[in-house]
């Protein structure tokens, strides 16, 4: 109820009280017109039972209508203390959702920053043949070529399959490369007599949220041309 409509139910209430007393006091004129003669006769109690009789009905009227206002407010009060709640409950879980929009955000943008941040090894192994005329040994030549796009990757190593020991590589920050080659006796990387040994192992390590990632990576090990023909040379002579 606005203050508005409580004015006019005020007012139409005090003249609905001003007619109450018209009646009342033309009840008494109709009914006893000499009552008015004996109002300098009457004494305090006389009076008190004239106003209590007279005031009574005003006052019971006020009373109910004091009592059905305030209900009234009281509901609107209520009504608009629960349309408080239902708002702040919409504006939580507007802003349950508004934060759920960003834990997703902040973990799409962590995970591409994790991959960005993340070695990307572009690796390049072949072998070629080699014969040490010194020594008289067949040999294949490893080049090894290893380019970083990524974060930077630590203790790269190269192991061979059931060769000894490991290449030791080093650190590769992002944009660098690095070529290298290295020899090994062309019996050894022979499983039998026709299946030429081609995998390495590749393991490095690297820095991701103050915890070190350990990385394992086979690959295939080409063989060019001169290695293919030895090869057939090998199996045909064995």
């Amino acid at each position: 109820m606005n203050t508005k409509e409580k004015d006019s139910i005020i007012i139409v209430s005090i003249v609905i009280t001003a007619l109450l007393f018209s009646v009342i006091l033309g009840c008494i004129w109709l009914y006893s017109p000499d009552a008015f003669n004996y109002v300098n006769e009457m004494k305090f109690n006389d009076w008190g039972d004239f106003l209590g009789g007279s005031f009574g009905t005003v006052a019971l009227f006020w009373l109910i209508l004091g009592y059905m206002l305030q209900k009234q407010e009281l509901q609107q009060n209520t009504k608009a203390l629960e349309l408080q709640a239902e708002e702040l409950k919409n504006t939580v879980e507007e802003y349950k959702h508004m934060l759920e929009v960003n834990k997703q955000q902040f973990l799409l943008y962590k995970k591409e920053l994790d991959i960005l941040n993340s070695p990307n090894l572009i690796t390049d192994l072949t072998y070629s043949y080699h014969y040490d005329q010194e020594h008289m040994l067949s040999l294949v030549e490893l080049h090894i070529s290893i380019k970083n796009i990524g974060g930077e990757a630590q203790n790269i190593k190269i192991k061979i399959d059931n060769v000894p020991g490991e290449y030791e590589i080093g650190n590769l920050k992002r944009g660098e490369n690095i070529l290298r080659s290295t020899y090994v006796e062309f019996e050894k990387l022979r499983l039998s007599d026709k299946i030429f040994r081609s995998r390495a192992l590749i393991e490095y390590s690297y820095l991701m949220d103050n915890r070190i990632e350990n990385i394992k990576i086979m690959e295939d090990i080409k063989l060019d041309n001169s290695v293919l023909e030895h090869l057939k040379i090998f199996n045909s002579i064995i």
